[in-house]
């Protein structure tokens, strides 16, 4: 007998070829994000503590951004919206906008209760609340650049992703460096003007990729938008009640730039996968050869960096951001990395209730995990005198475990047990 090796199909080689394009890019983004950071961490006062109090909502605009561009992707290449794609572009950029701009009003007009809670020296105030209002603005430009990411996968122009986003880094190096010795807020105002560009050619290229502009019914829209939307608000509103409560947990000073630098170096492993998981949701309703394949090899990267990451995760921060963590906050890193990976094995069943267009059921899920374990749960700890970086990180591991079985117990029998090379039969 001779063993022969089947060659994948050709829709396998293009998806991969434009998975490590998207990869690529969201590297970037992530760490155009992080830049600031690193700048800021070489500079003396109060700055990286200002910076990183504006970086929940920085967090809120990325999960908004996502959330928004996910609701894209579903409705992109299905059969009922074919010549309705700028409409489908138009609604989702407005909504993104709209919805971060609530969460920007909301920040200023509570900007002096932020002050006080996280113990912002009185000298520092007036350069924090200038640099609280163009981070705001900031944040409604970036959700609107991350919408316009997702309709740049939707229109295969991974490659303008790419390179917008690595422009956007090398402008903000450049950038950063030239305003370093001056002000902080002359470096958020250059991510005002990079950000403002790459939205203007991200605009005008998909513009003209787009399938037609005729007006599409609003009602087909509205369930899958007020699920994805709830979904990113409950995740952002918990990332800065998140801050609050961290705040308040006893520990050495800085445990909240902590959480934040883990949170992003965390998120950094999560990006081959959530690249392949964009590509699945763009194409499920139209060609599905090959797509388990490239869910597989975005998946096994995900894996290997969140490894590495909890073998030595002191190592990782100081090399990638150049912060040396607490003494105290030493047992939280992996706790909170470990949390980190038990999340993506949920991320599979997701995208299938997305693609099924049941995304009431995953904001379901983030509705209990988010809001009922993970902050009420540290309330509890709070009130009960119990609070450390170390119960907080299992308290995190416990909603991710949660989150896990909820969304997969969502999914239909049938789809959950289906064997390989399983095919539907036809009713006549």
């Amino acid at each position: 007998m001779v063993l022969c090796w089947k060659m994948p199909p050709a829709t396998f080689w293009t998806r991969l070829k434009q998975l490590w394009l998207i990869i690529a890019s969201q590297f970037c983004l992530r760490f155009f994000q992080m830049i600031d950071n690193a700048y800021f961490s070489e500079s003396k006062g109060n700055a990286l503590l200002i910076h990183n109090i504006v970086q929940s909502l920085y967090n809120v605009g990325l999960y908004l951004g996502i959330g928004v561009s996910l609701s894209c992707l579903i409705f992109w290449k299905r059969p009922e919206c074919r010549g309705k794609q700028g409409c489908i572009m138009v609604a989702h950029l407005a909504l993104a906008f709209l919805s971060a701009s609530v969460f920007a009003i909301l920040f200023i007009l509570n900007s002096n209760a932020l002050l006080d809670h996280f113990q912002v020296p009185l000298q520092a105030r007036g350069l924090a609340r200038a640099y609280f209002k163009v981070g705001a603005f900031n944040v409604c430009l970036l959700t609107c650049y991350l919408t316009l990411d997702g309709l740049m996968i939707g229109t295969h122009q991974q490659g303008l992703s790419m390179f917008l986003a690595i422009g956007l880094c090398v402008g903000k190096i450049l950038l950063n460096s030239f305003f370093l010795r001056r002000s902080s807020i002359c470096m958020a105002l250059s991510t005002t003007g990079l950000v403002l560009l790459a939205s203007a050619i991200a605009v005008i290229k998909v513009s003209q990729k787009v399938d037609g502009w005729n007006l599409m019914e609003f009602k087909t829209m509205t369930s899958v938008w007020r699920s994805e939307l709830f979904s990113a608000i409950i995740r952002a509103g918990s990332v800065v009640a998140l801050g609050y409560e961290i705040a308040e947990i006893p520990t050495s000073p800085g445990f909240i730039v902590t959480f934040h630098l883990l949170s992003h170096l965390s998120y950094l492993a999560t990006l081959p996968l959530g690249s392949g998981l964009q590509l699945v949701l763009r194409d499920m309703s139209s060609n599905r050869n090959g797509l388990r394949s490239v869910l597989y090899l975005a998946a096994l990267p995900t894996l290997l960096m969140f490894l590495v990451e909890l073998v030595c995760p002191k190592q990782c921060l100081y090399s990638i951001y150049g912060y040396r963590v607490s003494i105290e906050h030493g047992g939280f890193l992996r706790l909170f990395l470990f949390a980190g990976l038990l999340t993506q094995f949920s991320r599979i069943p997701v995208v299938m209730l997305r693609a099924k267009k049941n995304s009431k059921a995953v904001t379901r899920s983030f509705l209990l995990s988010e809001w009922l374990v993970t902050l009420g749960g540290t309330q509890l700890l709070i009130f009960s005198g119990l609070a450390s970086p170390n119960s907080f990180g299992w308290i995190l591991i416990l909603a991710a475990a949660i989150f896990l079985i909820l969304v997969t117990l969502e999914i239909p029998m049938k789809l959950r047990y289906r064997p390989v090379g399983y095919r539907p039969q036809l009713s006549p």
